[in-house]
């Protein structure tokens, strides 16, 4: 009888090979097509997830998504957040962050449209954090800027303050936005889970974070001198503490 073939030795990976494939990130999607995410394709993975969401919005206000025209019911929402979250885990500058922080909290703000509930606490505590990213990044970093107004860019070119007029890249957005969302959706929260349970009581400890979140961006908005967004995140602060004083003064 002829003698067996001999097994074909398995290919032993080189180091430098492990830590190529290390710094990819890919993903096998329907069909069994996989998406590598790498810096240079952030912008035009961001351009996709804008266009699937199949939404008109005012132009200066395109990442805080204030007037929406057609809805998403066909849009997988979770899925769009993953892969932000696997674009922001890939993004290698503060351009890149701030463009895929935007889109991840708003996604996250659109993934329950329904206004006959509340956002899940889940989403909402993710949502907090990359908003205090979000006011991380731009405090450490004046040259960067997020406003609600600025003149036409490039969606999908990246950008630099040694490129911009007077050193500063405008980004379109709207912090306050956010916060005024992350506030509200608390309130919402409050008025559905019954206050009698253990829930109502664990969902108001997530008061004092909203609180400090707030205060960063009231600081934020000092540090650069925005007048309006100043004066709306100081209301929103105003409340909580008015809040505060009278259920004192009710004990």
């Amino acid at each position: 009888m002829p003698e067996a073939a001999a097994a074909k030795p398995k290919k032993v990976k080189k180091p430098e090979e492990e830590e190529e494939d290390a710094d990819d990130c890919t993903t096998v999607g329907k069909g069994g097509k996989s998406t590598q995410y790498t810096p240079e394709g952030i912008f035009k993975h961001l351009q996709a997830i804008q266009e699937a969401r199949g939404k008109k919005v005012c132009h200066f206000l395109l990442w805080t998504h204030l007037l929406l025209t057609i809805g998403t019911k066909n849009t997988d929402r979770a899925d769009q957040i993953r892969t932000l979250e696997k674009l922001l885990a890939v993004a290698v500058t503060t351009y890149q962050r701030i463009r895929v922080l935007l889109a991840l909290v708003s996604s996250r703000f659109d993934y329950n449209a329904s206004l006959a509930s509340y956002m899940p606490i889940e989403l909402w505590s993710s949502a907090q954090r990359e908003i205090d990213q979000l006011i991380t990044v731009l405090s450490s970093d004046p040259a960067y800027s997020v406003q609600e107004i600025t003149e036409d860019y490039d969606d999908l070119e990246e950008r630099s303050p040694a490129d911009e007029k007077g050193g500063v890249v405008r980004i379109r957005g709207s912090i306050i936005s956010f916060v005024d969302r992350l506030d509200d959706e608390f309130t919402r929260s409050l008025q559905h889970i019954d206050p009698h349970g253990t829930e109502y009581v664990d969902r108001l400890k997530d008061e004092t974070i909203l609180y400090c979140t707030i205060c960063r961006a009231q600081a934020l908005c000092e540090a650069r001198d925005q007048a309006e967004p100043l004066s709306r995140v100081l209301m929103r602060r105003l409340e909580h503490i008015y809040s505060k004083v009278l259920s004192s003064l009710s004990r």
